[in-house]
């Protein structure tokens, strides 16, 4: 978002069109879906189940290869 200047709403649209367009799947946005679940917009993701790791789990950010986090417990 900040790279490109895009509010929450503009976000929401690029994920919207993406989709519409089979670009994206809305599964690569958000897990494998339910079809029972209620839709879930791009904007509203935070409201999704989480899961906790109990393990370590190395995140790598694709545009620096170099930087390195550790998510889990």
């Amino acid at each position: 978002m900040a790279k490109y200047e895009l509010t929450r709403d503009a976000l929401d649209v690029v994920f919207q069109r993406l989709m519409d367009l089979k670009a994206i799947k809305p599964d690569e946005l958000f897990g494998e879906s339910d079809i029972t679940a209620p839709k879930i917009s791009p904007i509203n993701v935070r409201e999704m189940e989480r899961y906790c790791l109990d393990f370590d789990l190395a995140v790598y950010e694709a545009a620096h290869p170099g930087t390195r986090a550790l998510c889990g417990i």
